[in-house]
């Protein structure tokens, strides 16, 4: 930089410029933020310029790539983006909205070198840029879209939530790079601050021409009429696709005997979710013995090993690429939830059972909607059923601990509808009713 360039402002003015985008930012936990600097890194620098990426505190520890300019000293075309902030001289940008900083993440994401604060990590080459854009849709995380010159298009993902660590998102989706299951990866990176060494950033393939399973299947239920039709065969492939990538996670990563103390930990988390369920829609009190029957039964078979997840496996987490097949996405898991706790072991059919729930979603959300509830409850049956045919058939000890895993999922459906939509309640509910009925 010149030596007559202005410098950067402090941390902690930066901090209180940003504060109140940062309170209103989709991607912040909290009502209100109360923003205090933890960690800057200059990604670039230039007369009248800087990028940067910021680490905020606010109780939790937030990834915030910055452009800040000097007013009136940039190209019209730089400046499309409305400034987040402002302080004295200086209008502040979302990196990630902006040309410039959109440039420069991609870049520091995948190009190592001794004066880039990121720890880049190349895997695969990709063709020129010619455009690229931030989408908005997203909650927890924020995506940026890049078109390349090819055609094709690659996407990176910026993981809001500093969290010191190996996210899954990144480490799983690589290791199952060859599968066929999950898009390209193309590089990660990550950022090294007191506290330890965190992935920031992930830079993999966009599929194009693509619906989630969520979308495919909810439109195709506007018409039920309680057979699958020709989404049966696109079910069952779901099924397969589950089966393939549980294969190479348990391949790729050591898998964890399953004894009495995993066993107990487990089932200890069960009853912890039955009991705030019961407490936050009391009728359910009724059934807590048959709860309890269901959990019960889990201690009367073998349980197999333990082995890395999907976590948060869903028909949103699924894309269907136009000639393609099923592609699974989002490895991260729940991001407030501790890393430890997203990367150990667990049960590989606690993902089927989130996709089952997913399915009774579906289901329930059609019959809120006016659908016909006996065409409905047979569709969800039998995509229920194509499901784990192509998945694979479950034994008696398996069918146990699924209907555990199921129930335990319903509960913690019940307490999270309460708190965030209360007029979805009545799925879940259903859902446990049906559980502790087929049992």
């Amino acid at each position: 930089m010149e030596p007559d360039s202005p410098s950067l402002p402090a941390p902690s003015d930066l901090a209180t410029a940003i504060q109140p985008w940062v309170a209103s930012a989709r991607w912040h936990f909290g009502d209100t933020a109360h923003v205090k600097p933890y960690h800057v890194a200059i990604l670039d620098s230039a007369p009248n310029a800087f990028a940067i990426w910021f680490v905020a505190d606010d109780g939790l520890r937030y990834n915030i790539p910055l452009v800040l300019r000097i007013r009136g000293s940039y190209r019209a075309e730089a400046a499309a983006p409305s400034p987040v902030g402002t302080f004295q001289e200086w209008d502040i940008f979302d990196a990630t909205d902006d040309p410039e900083g959109q440039r420069l993440i991609l870049e520091r994401s995948i190009a190592p070198s001794p004066h880039n604060p990121l720890i880049a990590h190349s895997i695969n080459t990709f063709g020129s840029v010619v455009a690229a854009r931030r989408l908005t849709s997203e909650q927890s995380n924020t995506s940026i879209i890049y078109d390349l010159e090819d055609g094709s298009r690659i996407i990176i993902k910026v993981f809001r939530v500093f969290t010191p660590g190996h996210n899954p998102d990144v480490e799983l989706q690589q290791a199952l790079g060859s599968t066929g299951t999950v898009p390209r990866q193309y590089g990660s990176a990550q950022l090294e601050i007191e506290g330890g060494v965190a992935d920031v950033v992930v830079v993999q393939e966009f599929l194009t021409g693509t619906t989630d399973a969520w979308q495919v299947i909810t439109q195709d239920l506007k018409d039920c009429d309680g057979t699958l039709g020709a989404l049966g065969p696109q079910i069952t492939d779901l099924g397969r696709l589950t089966r393939r990538f549980h294969t190479a996670l348990a391949e790729a990563f050591p898998t964890v005997h399953a004894d009495a103390q995993h066993i107990t930990a487990i089932r200890d988390s069960w009853a912890q979710r039955a009991a705030a369920a019961i407490a936050a829609v009391p009728e359910l009190g009724e059934f807590e013995g048959q709860i309890e029957m269901v959990y019960t039964a889990t201690a009367h078979v073998n349980w197999p090993d333990l082995q890395r997840i999907h976590g948060d496996y869903h028909l949103g987490q699924v894309l269907n690429a136009a000639g393609r097949g099923w592609f699974a996405l989002d490895f991260e898991g729940e991001p407030l939830r501790p890393l430890a706790e997203r990367t150990q072991p667990d049960l590989a059919l606690r993902d089927v059972a989130g996709m089952l729930r997913s399915f009774d979603y579906a289901v329930g959300s059609a019959e809120l909607d006016g659908g016909d509830r006996e065409a409905l409850a047979s569709w969800g049956e039998a995509a229920r059923e194509a499901f784990l045919f192509g998945y694979g058939t479950l034994d008696e000890e398996e069918q146990v601990l699924l209907d555990a895993l199921m129930l335990d999922k319903a509960l913690y459906e019940v307490s999270y509808e309460v708190a965030q939509r209360p007029t979805w309640l009545p799925i879940p509910v259903a859902g446990v009713k049906r559980i502790l009925h087929s049992n």
